[in-house]
């Protein structure tokens, strides 16, 4: 049975469980491509993620998808 592939949207919340320099809630607020757009809780922008980068991390338990 095949697993079925995480969409991601504007407004998704990850949880990164303190396994990146991302504060707190990371939001997604923008997708290009297949690069994510992230602000944490302190307001710090990051970008240039790619969704397969964050997918992994995300079927790992390593980062929870909108907790």
């Amino acid at each position: 049975m095949k697993k079925e592939k995480i969409q991601f949207k504007v407004g998704d919340v990850i949880n990164t469980e303190g396994h990146s320099n991302m504060i707190g809630k990371a939001t997604i607020m923008r997708i290009e491509g297949y690069s994510l757009y992230f602000t944490d809780a302190d307001g710090t922008k990051y970008h240039g993620i790619t969704q397969s980068q964050v997918r992994v991390l995300i079927e790992n338990d390593v980062w929870k998808l909108n907790y």
